[in-house]
């Protein structure tokens, strides 16, 4: 997500600055699969659907664009397959793109500056600063040094892939998944709902692979040979769509959209108020690979005040603010 996030700023003739582990948790799941949403073709599709349609279509022009060992397109079945390493690499190894290896401690608002305390990779450095006056979080979750004044319902997912020696022709997909890699394949995937745990199990192995062998056998090379068994895990918003758009200041939403319990139809409420130049990217599931690209080019139209690419109703469905809005309706506080 940052990566395409930083190349898509830095296409625009942004100075862009990473920060961040080198290659963050993209190195962990060695492939992933951009494929339609299942409701794709129905003429009647649900606003996911809408979505991840315009999503695969941005991603497959967008990842066209990167070389082979990144990428690997399967125009008849409108997917393909991306290695997440290499491409992290590929996006970042831009002229405009300064990547700093240090992880983020601390974030205070400096009149129109944000300004990051800074922890090098080894600890026998002294922490810094840095400021920007523009800001972009692309993470997974929300991290503890993030504003109080935003808060969004995430959830992790955690689970493991089995990596096998051998070839396949092209990906599959459906009760399970599997994509070819270099002399390798992949199976997927377990989900391990609110866990966060990296540890991979025997038990969620021999499950990837009953399922695999129940739906695919005669698709699966012999003798079955695992190599591996990467993991990850995926965070969620509570409605399963990515959190995109401004940051919200819930604080002040409290107190402005107090009166939306009531209900009242013809009532006038001030502008949402924002955290300046704060902007969020976040919690793609395990759909990112598919989002990443069309989530990225949506926030820079947004940072540079271009028009948007998609129907208004989408965008709003996107916005970090949408949690606060319905829970403020149901007469919570704005801050879950």
């Amino acid at each position: 997500i940052g990566a395409c996030q930083a190349n898509a700023l830095a296409q625009r003739g942004q100075k862009v600055t990473v920060f961040g582990r080198n290659n963050g948790a993209s190195g962990r799941i060695p492939g992933f699969l951009v494929r339609p949403w299942p409701e794709a073709e129905r003429a009647d599709r649900s606003l996911t659907a809408q979505f991840y349609h315009h999503a695969l279509e941005q991603a497959l022009s967008f990842y066209a664009r990167l070389d082979g060992s990144c990428w690997q397109s399967y125009p008849p079945l409108r997917c393909g397959v991306l290695r997440p390493d290499r491409a992290v690499a590929s996006l970042l190894a831009h002229p405009n793109i300064e990547v700093v290896e240090a992880e983020i401690a601390g974030l205070k608002q400096a009149r129109a500056d944000w300004r990051l305390e800074l922890a090098p990779p080894t600890s026998t450095l002294e922490t810094y600063t840095r400021s920007f006056d523009t800001l972009v979080l692309c993470s997974a979750n929300l991290p503890p040094w993030w504003p109080q004044t935003y808060r969004a319902p995430i959830t992790p997912v955690a689970g493991q892939c089995v990596e096998l020696a051998g070839s396949i022709a092209e990906p599959i997909w459906g009760d399970s998944h599997m994509l070819p890699l270099h002399n390798r394949y992949l199976i997927g995937s377990s989900y391990r709902p609110n866990s966060d745990s990296l540890q991979s199990s025997p038990l969620e192995t021999e499950q990837i692979m009953r399922i695999a062998e129940t739906h695919y056998a005669p698709l699966l090379p012999s003798p079955r040979k695992v190599v591996g068994t990467p993991t990850g895990v995926r965070y969620s918003s509570a409605d399963h769509w990515p959190l995109l758009g401004p940051c919200p200041n819930l604080n002040l939403w409290q107190e402005d959209y107090q009166d939306l319990r009531h209900g009242e139809k013809h009532a006038e409420f001030p502008p949402p108020k924002l955290l300046p130049n704060l902007w969020l990217n976040l919690a793609h599931g395990s759909r990112g690979a598919t989002a990443a690209p069309l989530s990225a080019k949506l926030l820079s139209d947004a940072i540079c005040a271009d028009e948007l690419a998609l129907p208004a109703n989408l965008i709003a469905a996107l916005h970090p603010g949408r949690f606060a809005i319905r829970r403020l309706k149901r007469a919570q506080a704005a801050m879950s």
